[in-house]
């Protein structure tokens, strides 16, 4: 392994045909798609696919840090993007959105002091309402 890569990058270098398009379709989205979406996505390029191989080598590619599984409100959603970063989460239509700002950097060590922890990974999801069903809430309550 060359030195200096993340080790995400690395790992991209030998992926199968199934595990290029789950990537592809992850990383031509920025709407965290659920399985079930990411396996009609890749259809498109692998049409013999299944429902098994797109959830197994999702876990897979999960557990091995390629891509982020977030809980999307009771439904597993995946980010292509592994680095650490910030979501909201609308409690009314359910977006998972990316925020435009870095998770505070020494949360994990402040936690790992308080508590004696070995933290391995963490994830922050805000939640609440988007702007969008934030608009369509005033205006139900005003009419």
């Amino acid at each position: 392994m060359s030195a200096g890569k993340p080790e995400s990058q690395k790992k991209k270098k030998y992926l199968t045909p199934q595990r290029r398009a789950i990537l592809n379709a992850l990383e031509s989205v920025v709407t965290h798609p659920s399985a079930d979406v990411i396996y009609e996505m890749v259809r498109k390029e692998l049409p013999i696919i299944s429902m098994g191989t797109v959830y197994r080598n999702l876990e897979q590619m999960a557990t091995e840090g390629m891509i982020l599984r977030l809980d999307g409100g009771g439904q597993k959603r995946y980010d292509g993007n592994s680095t650490p970063h910030l979501h909201f989460r609308c409690l009314c239509c359910n977006a998972m959105i990316d925020l435009p700002m870095n998770p505070h950097d020494d949360i994990q060590k402040i936690v790992q002091t308080l508590t004696d922890f070995e933290i391995k990974s963490y994830e922050v999801i805000f939640t609440g309402l988007c702007p969008e069903c934030k608009l369509t809430k005033k205006k139900e309550q005003t009419a």
